[in-house]
């Protein structure tokens, strides 16, 4: 429908945008424009290395600001974001944010997200995260107790 078409023009969505994809400054640290980025285009998980931490990532072609802007929202909230050029012909722009800072973003953007208003793809990979972080915390204050007994 026209309504719906101008709708999706005022928030930045036009056609080829791929190549040229930016955000309103309206919706720059909007948590449900953001979670909703993540859920068509992002990846939420846990690395599957010896390290095993928590991962977000966002790409997008060189043209489209929204991983730049993306890395700017986590920014903001006072967490690192990685930015690089990825892809054979450095075509692509890539943000991950990952570790402790990862787990603090997905909070963010899932913890409180209507069923709803999010992919549940996603928001079981954030449970995941979830998981291990409880786990870990459990082991290390296992760790500092059974080290704090010993005579």
């Amino acid at each position: 429908s026209r309504a719906f078409c101008e709708g999706g023009i005022r928030v930045g969505i036009v056609p080829r945008k791929t190549y040229s994809a930016d955000v309103s400054s309206d919706y720059w640290n909007d948590v449900s424009f953001w979670r909703g980025a993540v859920d068509g285009d992002g990846s939420v998980g846990i690395v599957k290395n010896k390290t095993g931490r928590p991962l977000i990532t966002f790409v997008g072609h060189l043209g489209s600001k929204l991983p730049v802007r993306f890395a700017d929202f986590a920014d903001s909230l006072g967490l690192r974001a990685q930015r690089s050029v990825c892809g054979p012909k450095k075509q692509a722009h890539h943000m991950s944010i990952s570790g402790a800072n990862a787990v603090v973003l997905a909070r963010i953007l899932y913890q409180d997200a209507p069923e709803h208003l999010r992919l549940d793809r996603k928001y079981e990979s954030w449970k995941k995260i979830e998981e291990l972080v409880s786990k870990t915390i459990f082991f290390l204050r296992f760790q500092q107790i059974s080290k704090d007994s010993r005579p």
